[in-house]
């Protein structure tokens, strides 16, 4: 029976099909930070740029510790 489960993981093209998927998600993590350097960050003052947080992500400026 765990061959049989095996079998289905064993090819030549898995590594390659890894690869491109790996690489892939590399692609669109790095379109991300650019979409994100662009908007918030880029032709801005770096104080502007330090305050603007986008909507949903947290701040540690008024944590109490």
């Amino acid at each position: 029976m765990w061959a049989v489960i095996e079998d289905k993981f064993e090819s030549v093209d898995f590594n390659d099909h890894r690869d491109h998927i790996f690489g892939w998600m590399n692609e669109l993590w790095n379109k991300w930070r650019g979409y994100l350097h662009a908007t918030y960050v880029k032709n801005k003052p770096i104080v502007q740029a330090l305050n603007n947080i986008p909507k949903g992500a947290r701040s540690n400026r008024n944590a109490k510790n």
